[in-house]
């Protein structure tokens, strides 16, 4: 399952979609759009100067992934929905 979708700051205001953090075995694309890394490489991407995204998978289970998103420890000026707003 998509868990984050990452973005990378190109320049003033423009972001690129750049894929999605997966853990699933054996994927390589969602749609058509590159599996970037999995929980592990969340730091690595950050360090790169990717921005994230939690994204809405079910409803019922948004607790947990709020969660999860929030122990990946990405920085708040890495959250695209942060860091685009302020702009």
């Amino acid at each position: 399952m998509s868990e984050k979708i990452s973005l990378d700051s190109s320049g003033y205001n423009d972001v690129v979609f750049k894929g999605f953090i997966n853990d699933k075995d054996g994927l390589n694309d969602i749609d058509g759009f590159p599996i970037v890394g999995g929980y592990r490489d969340v730091s690595d991407l950050v360090s790169q100067g990717y921005l994230f995204i939690n994204t809405v998978y079910k409803i019922d289970g948004q607790v947990d992934r709020v969660k999860l998103f929030e122990d990946l420890n990405i920085p708040d000026n890495q959250s695209a929905t942060s860091t685009l707003g302020a702009t």
